[in-house]
């Protein structure tokens, strides 16, 4: 393993996002260094400098949903800007994990150790800020950047859904006035009702569009900002025969150094990132393999706190490499160190075992000690999306079919309708079809190759298979 170890400044990373977010986890960041703390959102950065000029000190406010605020305070205790704390922690839970514990969250943390466990205050006593736990918000000060979060955590954009339906509620206020302005007799399909049903088809088509540009938008662009990084060096899983992974999980799953940081993928599409050797703060030091009766059950990236950083599963990663020949390459080119320690798994984890993401998207279930699933928007059905076009369109089409059917109108209005309708819906039924019937099989692995000199299957190996299988 290598010895030198280049020092990076030590920063807080933004909680895991999707896919799609990935341009916030590759630029939001909190540092520390050259006598300046540094908040880099997704769309702005603020700065300030260390001391009796800037900020002087940081206060920890327990409660909310966020795992509570953390204050940066001036030299008067005033604050100068706010962190929700569950927004700059990798697992975006509230705090790491140690091995064999419960979660740690806001509403099980007491205010006096929260900030210890989640690293925050290793983080601010390394860049010279005293922290207070509890007590009131300290006021703003007169420059106050208020409430900075690292940028949009979900896959979709809200921005051209509330755009759809605020153009079909002034369609509706334009039908509404222009019927008052040019009444017709009922029944009878004038060029005044013609043009409605002209404007209302083409709000459809807008509608639709403005939906799939929501879902597929950020998505298409994460992918394209993703094939550009490059994993150096890079850990793939490698599950055993007793296990079962789906083929987005073979393809996807992967765990790489980029920069000086740690990037883990699941397959479900998440992102966790985590800083590794060279922050000598919060980064990664050891790969510990878990072992429970001295048989693994998980890999856990630990800090130099020994506070769990990354969990992996030992049946989907590693039980098809009993020798670990990859993870011990990745941590020599890494510069992380590789040890065993016998911990149990956590109180209460299902199947510790097995990595939650190499399951189908539908898997719902509580997963605890540090083995994250990704938000629940990304196990939520692709055809779910497709409600909202179908239900405006599919309006539109009852109330516009039954004056095309008896032979009046122009039926241009109802193909363009059709169009609308299947545009909507087309892409989230193709994209719901290909997760049921391709990315969620399971896949089928080639074995890791051996090392030249490695016994193709030793008796202790042989007695561990057959206890696996009889606890199986």
């Amino acid at each position: 393993m290598s010895t030198a170890r280049r020092t990076a400044a030590p920063a807080l990373l933004p909680a895991q996002r999707p896919l799609a977010r990935w341009g916030v986890l590759r630029r939001a960041r909190v540092t520390a260094g050259n006598g300046r703390l540094e908040v880099r959102t997704r769309f702005r950065t603020r700065s300030w400098t260390l001391g009796g000029g800037g900020v002087s000190g940081a206060v920890y406010v327990p409660g909310g949903p966020a795992g509570g605020r953390l204050h940066l305070c001036d030299a008067a205790g005033a604050s100068l800007g706010c962190l929700a704390v569950a927004d700059w922690l990798p697992d975006g839970r509230g705090g790491p994990v140690p091995p064999g514990t419960e979660p740690v969250t806001a509403a099980t943390a007491a205010a006096g150790t929260f900030p210890e466990l989640s690293g925050i205050a290793a983080f601010c006593r390394h860049a010279g800020l005293p922290v207070r736990a509890g007590g009131p918000a300290p006021a703003p000060a007169r420059r106050d950047a208020g409430l900075l979060r690292p940028g949009p955590a979900r896959p979709g954009s809200p921005v051209p859904v509330t755009a759809s339906f605020a153009l079909l509620l002034l369609t509706l206020l334009f039908t509404v006035v222009w019927t008052v302005v040019h009444p017709s007799p009922r029944g009878v399909y004038t060029p005044e009702r013609e043009v409605v049903a002209r404007v209302w088809a083409s709000v459809l088509v807008v509608f639709s569009a403005l939906h799939v540009a929501a879902a597929f938008g950020p998505a298409l662009c994460g992918r394209w900002q993703w094939r550009r990084v490059r994993l150096s060096p890079e850990l793939r899983p490698s599950p055993g025969a007793a296990a079962t992974v789906t083929r987005a999980f073979a393809r996807r799953a992967r765990l790489g150094r980029s920069g000086d940081d740690l990037v883990l993928r699941t397959g479900w599409n998440g992102l966790r990132m985590v800083r590794g050797p060279a922050d000598p703060v919060l980064g990664v030091r050891a790969a510990a393999v878990l072992l429970r009766r001295g048989r693994p059950w998980a890999v856990a990236l630990v800090d130099g706190r020994e506070t769990v950083r990354i969990v992996l599963p030992w049946d989907s990663w590693f039980a098809g490499d009993p020798a670990l020949t990859r993870l011990r390459a990745f941590c020599d080119r890494t510069g992380i160190s590789l040890r065993e320690a016998e911990q149990p798994p956590p109180r209460g984890a299902p199947e510790p075992a097995t990595d939650p993401t190499a399951r189908p998207r539908g898997f719902r279930g509580t997963v605890r000690g540090g083995i994250a699933v990704p938000g629940g928007h990304e196990a939520t059905g692709a055809v779910r999306r497709a409600l909202p076009p179908l239900g405006v369109c599919g309006l539109g089409l009852l109330l516009t079919a039954p004056v095309l059917a008896a032979g009046t109108g122009d039926r241009t209005v109802l193909a363009v309708e059709l169009a609308a309708l299947a545009l909507g819906t087309v892409p989230f039924l193709l994209l719901g079809g290909v997760r049921a019937w391709w990315q969620d099989r399971p896949a089928a692995l080639p074995p890791v190759p051996r090392t030249p000199g490695q016994p193709e299957e030793s008796e202790e190996s042989e007695e561990s298979e057959e206890m696996n299988r009889g606890r199986a």
